[in-house]
């Protein structure tokens, strides 16, 4: 049977075997990758600040595209910062949830009132009482009816450069109330140990 290429337009003899578009192997893969042409990437622009860039990105970097994406986000204020506040600091009103205009003014309305280093001193002397009742709770050495806020005080005023010791120590089945507590210095704290005098 007759054919005609669909490349040289020769004429040919089919094949029964072969599909019969092409009169030679030669024309068939001329043809095929003539199709394969590979496609070049187009060239983009950044859509921001309009350097050029290879898709599929839209955006040279992340600041681009934040900055491009924030630009088209409109602020919706909730309805609780729609009501103003007057600060207990500073008396000047603002718009918000918190309790302060500003961290400053959170800031100094905790220096007013007691100053940096007894801050600091109550809150080692409450670390300290709440380390010591936990490891006494958990070895069950804090007797049931303890005040609490009596040890609690015992701590806090601990007088400086010296720490809060058990007479008989926890580990050595010593209780946790403030009869078993005492005052004694550092280095003398540190020679004591857990031993029993």
């Amino acid at each position: 049977m007759l054919k005609t290429c669909i490349l040289c337009s020769a004429i040919f003899y089919k094949r029964t075997d072969s599909p019969g578009i092409f009169c030679s192997k030669s024309c068939n893969a001329k043809y095929h990758n003539a199709r394969r042409i590979k496609k070049v990437k187009p060239i983009l622009e950044c859509l921001h600040c309009k350097i050029t860039i290879l898709p599929p990105n839209k955006f040279c970097g992340h600041s681009c595209s934040a900055s491009y994406n924030n630009a088209y986000r409109t602020y919706k204020p909730s309805k609780t910062s729609l009501t103003a506040r007057c600060c207990p600091q500073c008396s000047t009103e603002y718009f918000g949830k918190t309790k302060f205009c500003s961290r400053q003014c959170g800031w100094d309305s905790k220096r007013t009132t007691i100053s940096a280093e007894e801050r600091l001193n109550l809150k080692r002397a409450r670390n300290r009482e709440s380390y010591r009742r936990y490891m006494a709770r958990k070895k069950y050495q804090t007797p049931i009816g303890e005040d609490i806020q009596a040890i609690r005080q015992y701590y806090i005023n601990c007088p400086k450069g010296y720490e809060v010791d058990h007479i008989i120590p926890i580990s050595k089945g010593g209780s946790h109330s403030l009869d078993n507590l005492q005052y004694l210095t550092k280095e003398e704290n540190r020679r004591k140990s857990n031993k029993i005098l």
